[in-house]
């Protein structure tokens, strides 16, 4: 357990210390500006993933919710590829630049509710192992994206490297669920 709190601060602040020695402080607001308003649409699967966990841990099906939920996180990213990159500049002229990264990090809501999906799954079964080896996966993927996307593309490497993360990770969850944990059952 401490082990899986250690890795899910490793990976989401490791991109942030590593961004101001690469590319700088003004990329990395851009950065965390995108990060907050992407975080501010996962709220409602992180809700559904706190709700589903005791029921996976008992053996409720929670299948339909999980639905609704991906549906939900579907028009949540759309709505961050489309609509917030309108409004941002209104709010915040300054960060006028974070606007292609926000439209590119939305794209990750929909992983990371699969991720949230099927991480209650697994720590519902008891098989944490999964879950930690997936949190490690993600903090080498961002790690090794960042130092290969971020000097060449900048603010948009960094985006993508975050987006990249989180499909490995929300891949690794369900094939190491659907190849090794559901076969054992």
């Amino acid at each position: 357990n401490y082990l899986m709190k250690l890795l899910t601060v490793v990976e989401t602040q490791v991109d942030k210390i590593m961004i101001v020695p690469l590319i700088g402080l003004e990329i990395l607001g851009n950065y965390a500006l995108a990060l907050q308003i992407v975080f501010i649409l996962m709220i409602f699967p992180g809700i559904i993933y706190k709700y589903t966990l005791p029921q996976d841990a008992t053996g409720v099906e929670t299948k339909r919710i999980k639905i609704v939920a991906l549906v939900g996180s579907v028009g949540l990213s759309i709505l961050g590829i489309t609509l917030i990159p309108i409004i941002l500049p209104e709010i915040f002229p300054k960060y006028s630049e974070a606007v292609m990264a926000i439209q590119i990090v939305s794209i990750a809501i929909v992983p990371a509710a699969i991720v949230y999906f099927y991480t209650s799954k697994l720590l519902g079964m008891e098989k944490s192992k999964m879950v930690l080896i997936s949190k490690a996966i993600m903090a080498i993927t961002i790690i090794t994206s960042i130092l290969l996307l971020a000097t060449t593309w900048e603010l948009i490497g960094i985006s993508i490297a975050f987006v990249l993360s989180t499909i490995v990770e929300a891949v690794f969850l369900v094939l190491s669920y659907h190849l090794w944990v559901k076969k054992s059952i």
